[in-house]
This record gives structure tokens, C-alpha cells and sequence, in this order.
């Protein structure tokens, strides 16, 4: 038999599928779940039609399979997320998967039958290799073109830039739909584990003079609110330093991030052209259960306290104190939260007496954290509706749905 004629380097969309924890199963096993794996990818709508189209090529690779899909680059996408549906009636099965749009090559394997290499290949597994299971993670390649269609808004989660295989970096995203997938960070792209953020109890004549500070800060205006069809909120972090426990120097204020000392306290000012409900969530140290807790800092926690942010006024969180850093460095993520209607689900957990600690509510179990998490990676405002004026030193976050959600990553050491 003659090997197939290799082709000239071509753009494909690729996702690579693989059975998490597959080299620990008895062989029987392994048979078996593979079987259902790909009786599984068979059955996909996506699948089904780029193998009519003869625009997909199907390569084995052990513990699962890569799916290179060719002219549709939504193709790997929605296969991804039509198998992810059909594996919550399979527990059994935990897949991880990879998505990628990169140049290949059609060439022959050692059997003549037809197979693909290149960059796009190398690069669409190393996507893949970040996750845990239940994990749909993407390229900025793959989802700049989801990006683009209102099917996939809202869906991505982005994970920052990342260091892979031999120091490449890619930046991730997280593919989160209709309870499909994995809203959780992925292990290999965490942090060691802290405590998160917490609030310093700082007496009064303490507060007093870091109130003074503020006081003598002279900055631009507010930027103008949004059109009547969105909703905004603007923010910016207050920092002061301390030595010996006592304030030092004047606080300064940022637009975003820094790369914060120990003796670092901030505070968050916030404000919105119209009213509506404010909650501030820092996730925390990893679960027994592997979930990520949530450290509840606003609302206080009061289970009558009120969540609202008048139109129009800056408040600024906590309003006297400041919150510090934990011993153990790393990225603290802050999550921002504005909604036009109180938020059910974080009304619920903010005054939980039976979860304080320390003075705030820390929400650990994976049935109240899961759902939250979820929530956050549904409503998240893409960074191209994220801008930052370095002249006010302010942060513009806009939106079109009933729900803001902005992660603050504050990295510290």
C-alpha cells in the first residue's frame, strides 16, 4: 500500500482529549473506559460532521486522542463541550482536554496511515497537559475566535500567560458552559496555598492618620459613566505601608496591580453611576477536597448587614482598617462583584456564623464554593471591557448584563 502524499504546512484546530489517572487502571479497564471514550466522541454533532466533510483526522494517542479539525475553527470547541454533556452521566470517565488553533503538517506514520505534526500539535497537548479533570482549557488563538460569537460569551475564564514545556508560554483560557467543565483554577497553574487576604483591626487614632493621608490626595475626575445600556463600576487600590506596625510614609494610590511588600495594607475604593449590590470574595488556601475556599470580606458579617453602593458615591472597603497580606506569598484574587439585584446565593453565605473565622465568613465546602466560582466564571467582564486610565489612576469596568464580575489578582511576596 502506498503511504498517503504528506501536504504542505497548513492551519488546523486541534483538541486533545485524555483519560485522567488511565495508567493506574487494571488493563480490563483501560479497555474499557477507552471504548467508551470514543463510542462517546462518535456520538458528537461536531465530530459527526467534519467526518462527512472528510475535514478531520483522528489520531490515537494512548490515553485518549487527538481530534485535528480542519477549516472550522469552532469545530475542537464544540465537540469539547457536546463530550464534556454526556460524561456528567459517566463519572467514571475524567477527561481532560486541550484546544488549539496552530500550523501542522499531513504526513504518513510508520503504519502509512495519515497523521499530523507540528507546532500546532506540540502546543495543543501542552494546553491540555495544565488541566485537571473536568477541565475544557483553551489558547488566546482559539479563543479570540470564540470571542468573536455570541454563543461562547461569557464562557471564558482567562487564566493569565503560563510557562509549558521547555519555557514556552501560552496564555490560557478556562472553557466553563451550562455546567460543563471545570470552573476551579487548575492545580499546576496555582500558587503554593494561603489563608488569602485578611482585614486589619487598626485602632482608632491609627486609622485617624491613614485617613489624613487620604484626606490630602488631590486626583483627576471620575470617568464618565456608562451608556444608558450598561452597567459600570470604577475602582481603584489605596496602599499604605507599614514598619513596626505604624504607618510609613503617605498612602499612594493604583489603577490595578503590583507586585506588593509584606508590610503592605490596602483598600478598595469603589463606585458606580447607578446603584446596585457590592460584594467583595478573596479566594483562599485549598480544601482537603481540593476546592478553593471563599473569604466572604464584604458584606461584613452581619447576616443584616447591607450589600448596597449608592449611586454615584465612592466607598471605599474596609472603611477605617485595612486588609493585609499573609505570611506565605503569592497571588491573592479579589473578586469584584456589582449587581443590580441582590445576589442570592452570596446574601445566603454573608453573615454565616457558623463559617466565621477570625471575623469573616470562610466558605469551605465544595458544595457552596463550586456553585460560586461557577457564578464568577459566568459573569466575568472580558479584559476588552476592563480599561485602566493611568492618569486617574482608575479602573473602568463595563458591561451589558445585570451582574459585574472583575478578578483582582494582587501578587505579593
Amino acid at each position: 500500500m502506498a503511504a498517503p502524499e504528506a501536504s504542505g504546512l497548513e492551519m488546523a484546530h486541534i483538541l486533545f482529549v485524555d483519560l485522567v489517572g488511565y495508567s493506574t487502571l487494571p488493563m480490563d479497564l483501560q479497555r474499557a473506559y477507552l471504548n467508551d471514550l470514543q463510542e462517546i466522541v462518535r456520538g458528537s454533532a461536531a465530530f459527526q460532521a467534519a467526518e462527512r466533510a472528510q475535514e478531520l483526522l483522528r489520531l490515537p494517542t494512548g490515553d485518549g486522542m487527538a481530534l485535528v479539525f480542519f477549516r472550522d475553527p469552532v469545530a475542537p470547541a464544540q465537540c469539547a463541550t457536546e463530550v464534556a454533556a454526556v460524561l456528567k452521566d459517566r463519572p467514571h470517565l475524567k477527561l481532560r482536554m486541550g484546544v488549539h488553533t496552530g500550523p501542522v503538517y499531513r504526513v504518513a506514520d510508520i503504519n502509512t496511515n495519515l497523521n499530523a505534526a507540528g507546532g500546532g500539535m506540540n502546543l495543543a497537548q501542552r494546553v491540555m497537559d495544565c488541566g485537571d479533570a473536568g477541565h475544557i482549557l483553551v489558547s488566546r488563538s482559539v479563543a479570540e475566535v470564540l470571542g468573536q460569537l455570541s454563543q461562547w460569551t461569557g464562557r471564558l475564564q482567562d487564566l493569565g500567560e503560563h510557562a509549558v514545556k521547555h519555557g514556552v508560554k501560552v496564555h490560557l483560557y478556562n472553557l466553563v458552559s451550562g455546567g460543563v467543565g471545570n470552573c476551579e483554577w487548575p492545580q499546576r497553574l496555582r500558587p503554593p496555598a494561603r489563608s488569602g487576604l485578611r482585614r486589619a483591626l487598626v485602632a482608632g487614632a491609627l486609622a485617624a492618620v491613614a485617613l489624613a493621608g487620604v484626606g490630602v490626595w488631590r486626583w483627576p475626575r471620575t470617568p464618565a459613566p456608562a451608556p444608558a445600556s450598561e452597567h459600570a463600576l470604577n475602582y481603584f487600590v489605596s496602599v499604605q505601608k507599614f514598619r513596626d506596625g505604624k504607618p510609613f510614609q503617605q498612602p499612594f494610590r493604583l489603577a490595578g496591580e503590583i507586585n506588593f511588600e509584606k508590610d503592605y495594607r490596602i483598600a478598595v475604593h469603589l463606585s458606580s453611576p447607578r446603584a446596585g449590590h457590592l460584594y467583595i470574595l478573596n479566594e483562599g488556601t485549598l480544601t482537603a477536597a481540593g476546592v478553593s475556599s471563599l473569604n466572604v470580606l464584604y458584606p461584613y458579617p452581619k447576616p443584616d448587614s447591607v450589600s448596597v453602593l449608592p449611586a454615584g458615591r465612592e466607598v471605599r472597603i474596609p472603611e477605617q482598617d485595612w486588609f493585609f497580606f499573609d505570611e506565605q506569598g503569592g497571588t491573592e484574587k479579589l473578586y469584584l462583584v456589582w449587581a443590580a439585584r441582590p445576589v442570592a446565593e452570596l446574601e445566603e453565605v454573608k453573615g454565616l456564623q457558623s463559617a466565621m473565622q477570625h471575623g469573616v465568613v470562610v466558605l469551605q465546602e465544595p458544595a457552596r464554593v463550586r456553585p460560586l466560582l461557577d457564578l464568577f466564571a459566568r459573569h466575568r467582564v472580558p479584559a476588552s471591557q476592563v480599561q485602566k486610565d493611568e492618569e486617574s489612576r482608575q479602573t473602568a469596568i463595563r458591561g451589558r448584563g445585570e451582574m459585574l464580575v472583575h478578578l483582582l489578582r494582587l501578587e505579593h511576596h
